[in-house]
């Protein structure tokens, strides 16, 4: 085990350093991680070991982009069978995303999902949208069947999603919760107030706990 972690840390010390030219597009950012993972580097390693000078701006420039904030891209990407992101000269697929995330510690959808390393390194405000994406993805495979894919499960976990209408905080998601959680309508016409008073309540029936009340700021 100890010499697997020092080769491990060897490999990514000696890979980075040949790779920390700045990175500006998208194109180095998905260039950047197919070499990580030719090498076999995930995010856990970046979090034992540390992010060198000049490798956040390589991730950030595929992983930090507006494309993750949007409400609309989370259904998408959650529920297509295969997903692969395109450049013009590049391509990288979501499976090879899952790896590089895959050694990251994860806790469940009310917590921060990952483990103190990868916090402290930086790398956390990079890769948690993508990293939601992939929780998402899970609970999709699994026919929307386990303890977290609630419709609290599923609006806590993309609260942070950005929208020009307010109530496609809520309708935007409901794609993404089983049937038998889904009793709400999508109705345009009823003020954002109302919808939200009726989400509160809907939550509460199904749950029969107060806990919704926990995400509110």
């Amino acid at each position: 085990m100890r010499r697997g972690l020092l080769v491990a840390g060897q490999s990514i010390t000696d890979f980075v350093s040949r790779h920390l030219l700045p990175a500006t597009t998208t194109e180095d950012g998905l260039v950047f991680i197919k070499e990580l993972r030719r090498h076999g580097v995930t995010l856990g390693d970046f979090g034992r070991h540390g992010v060198p000078p000049g490798i956040s701006a390589k991730l950030e420039a595929i992983f930090c982009t507006r494309l993750w904030s949007r409400i609309w891209i989370v259904q998408e990407l959650s529920c297509a069978k295969e997903v692969f992101l395109f450049t013009e000269n590049q391509s990288l697929s979501w499976k090879e995303i899952r790896k590089f995330l895959a050694r990251a510690q994860r806790t469940d959808v009310h917590d921060f999902p990952w483990g103190r390393g990868i916090v402290e390194s930086g790398l956390a405000k990079i890769f948690f949208r993508a990293a939601e994406i992939d929780k998402q993805r899970d609970v999709e495979r699994r026919g929307g069947q386990g303890d977290d894919s609630t419709l609290l499960d599923v609006l806590a976990r993309f609260c942070d999603r950005e929208s020009t209408e307010s109530r496609d905080r809520v309708y935007g998601f409901l794609g993404l919760v089983p049937q038998k959680y889904r009793r709400l309508s999508v109705d345009y016409r009823i003020p954002d107030a109302k919808l939200f008073v009726d989400v509160t309540a809907e939550i509460i029936r199904q749950t029969q706990n107060l806990d919704i009340l926990c995400q509110s700021p």
